[in-house]
């Protein structure tokens, strides 16, 4: 046959796909998008992502199904293909073609969003490689920068997982490639798979930058050979997967505490922690004193907490408090609590800032530049267009100290000022910055054109509150 040419109609027959999906939505096209086969073809193309399962150079299926059968149908159409003989083009085309470009872009630009977990990451990457090397299973084993190895992925389930195991472990020990064609003659390997199931594999370390951070191995069962086509292919696989891994390690680290004193400064923001160990706790009892408080309300929070999974909604929760954190250390504030949706800074607490009232404003406005540059276009890549912040803020007199029970106490603020100041936030409109009128007129003086001045019935409020729109530009 030549491999430049694929009958569709002997692959299809040969593979049994209507009997796979007897009873179930499918379209299978050609690499020109005609459909070569299918059951409701037209909802399958609209409700179901799609997988490509490389011929050769010039052709490749495109499958529209249920995501729980991809991994199943990219295999019987393999073993199809291997079966009448078409094989993959040489190493000048592997590199160039766009398909598996766009595949690895398309992983990568996954790898970047924050609220996809790893391992959906990692099942792209080992679905995408079996696509494009024509094999029967793959097993992906992690290495935690030269520590234990497991087994992460797979492509599908395998009985005797001890050896290969130790088949993943002998090339994590030599970091060097383990290439057999015929495992079963093969002196070396028929001491690791006793069980003679494999025909052929192909073991490749993922190194990056001299580290050693899992392992691929790709399997056939039939008689079926792995080419130097597949060790270049797996060669870009490892490199770009090790690129990922790497990224995800170092910011683990990041996120990780080497002392219980840097433990602490989890718990307590850093102003807060440091006016602890130089004065320890009996010695911030309460003051009184003038402060500025910052409340920060995410809007829309039951429509987001209602349309992202548990573990997506912790990891973006714990993306937007690090922003919000990180943009108040800029300005010198301390992060006093986070009651989710909304968290709470102030300044002139617990050291005394001169310029409070400014830090304070300065920080509202690169809070809201933060969250419409960089949180809102993350929320719509994620389908979610409805994220916006309200922030409120109040100057003046509290009361600081430790507050609580014996065993548990809270190193605050409270007073009417705070209270106020969580009444702005609560009216705030969408991506809208409300400041005290009092606070505004003594950093700004008499009511400027570009900001609005409003009134507000707050709760528990006898007397209305006149509060500013502030226009969202940094002093």
């Amino acid at each position: 046959m030549n491999k430049n040419l694929i009958n569709y109609d002997e692959v299809i027959k040969s593979s049994g796909i209507h009997e796979f999906f007897s009873q179930n939505t499918f379209c299978l096209c050609d690499s020109q998008n005609q459909e070569l086969a299918g059951r409701e073809s037209s909802q399958a193309k609209s409700s179901f992502p799609s997988v490509k399962v490389i011929v050769n150079k010039e052709h490749y299926f495109n499958i529209f199904c249920d995501e729980m059968y991809q991994s199943s149908i990219v295999k019987i159409l393999q073993k199809s293909i291997l079966r009448i003989g078409v094989s993959l083009q040489s190493e000048s085309w592997l590199f160039q073609n766009q398909v598996i470009t766009d595949d690895l872009i398309s992983i990568l630009s996954d790898a970047e969003n924050i609220l996809i977990p790893l391992n959906e990451i990692l099942a792209k990457i080992i679905r995408s490689l079996q696509s494009h090397a024509l094999c029967e299973n793959i097993l992906f084993f992690t290495c935690d920068q030269g520590h234990t190895l497991k087994l992460r992925e797979s492509i599908n389930e395998v009985t005797e997982l001890d050896e290969f195991f130790l088949a993943a472990q002998t090339v994590a020990n030599l970091k060097e490639i383990v290439l057999s064609n015929q495992v079963n003659e093969d002196v070396e390997l028929t001491k690791i798979f006793q069980s003679k199931l494999v025909n052929s594999i192909l073991v490749f370390p993922i190194i990056h930058e001299g580290i050693l951070l899992g392992v691929f191995q790709l399997v056939n069962t039939m008689q079926s050979d792995f080419s130097q086509n597949d060790v270049d292919l797996v060669r870009r696989f490892s490199r770009f997967t090790g690129h990922i891994l790497k990224e995800k390690y170092q910011n683990d680290q990041v996120l990780q505490k080497e002392s219980v004193t840097i433990a602490l400064g989890q718990y307590l923001s850093r102003n807060v922690f440091e006016k602890i160990k130089s004065e320890g706790q009996e010695d911030i009892g309460g003051t009184r004193k003038n402060i500025v408080v910052l409340f920060c309300l995410i809007q829309n929070f039951k429509r987001l907490y209602a349309s992202l999974p548990p573990s997506a909604l912790h990891k973006f929760l714990n993306f937007y408090y690090d922003q919000m954190h990180r943009v108040v250390e800029n300005h010198q504030g301390t992060l006093d609590k986070i009651i989710t949706p909304a968290c709470m800074a102030v300044w002139n607490h617990p050291v005394e800032q001169a310029d409070c009232q400014d830090l304070a404003i300065n920080c509202a406005h690169e809070m809201m530049q933060t969250c419409c540059e960089r949180i809102s276009p993350l929320m719509l890549k994620n389908k979610f267009e409805h994220f916006s912040i309200g922030i409120g803020l109040n100057y003046g007199p509290a009361v600081a100290g430790n507050i609580g029970s014996q065993d548990f106490l809270d190193y605050t603020v409270i007073g009417d000022t705070i209270n106020t100041g969580q009444r702005l936030e609560a009216n705030a409109g969408k991506n809208e910055i409300l400041i005290s009128d009092k606070y505004y007129r003594d950093v700004f003086g008499e009511l400027r054109e570009v900001d609005k001045l409003k009134e507000i019935k707050a709760k528990g409020k006898s007397q209305i509150v006149k509060a500013i729109s502030l226009k969202s530009n940094v002093l």
